[in-house]
């Protein structure tokens, strides 16, 4: 192919791209719990099947309107009665109700987003 002709596809494709391609590719899981206000309350379970726990996201995690704390437990997942895995605690600020955003932010603007109705 002649390189004159691959530099103009290229320039064309760069013109035609939105600004934004980078992160339209980008997805948001969205998840829904139920927590009691100021109480500590299980909303998730990370496991690896492959072998090892795979840490989400380095550990962080942000709350709006509380706190979010991770604990290592033995479970049974994917087939193992022992697998190790990383529980996901959120707890409310006291006296806080309606509706709370948990975000663990990923690579390339990836998120899982759950949402926690606190009563």
């Amino acid at each position: 192919m002649n390189a004159k002709l691959v530099l103009r596809a290229l320039a064309i494709v760069t013109v035609l791209a939105p600004p934004c391609a980078a992160t339209a590719a980008a997805y948001h899981t969205y998840v829904e719990r139920n927590a009691a206000s100021g109480v500590p309350t299980h909303i998730w379970t990370f496991a690896n099947c492959i072998g090892r726990v795979q840490y989400p996201f380095s550990g962080t995690a942000f709350a709006e309107h509380g706190t979010v704390a991770f604990k290592e437990a033995v479970k049974s997942r994917c087939g193992n009665p022992n697998a190790v895995t990383r529980e996901v605690w959120y707890t409310s600020n006291a006296g806080f109700t309606g509706v709370d955003k948990v975000t663990f932010p990923r690579r390339r603007g990836h998120a899982e987003i759950f949402a926690i109705a606190v009563h």
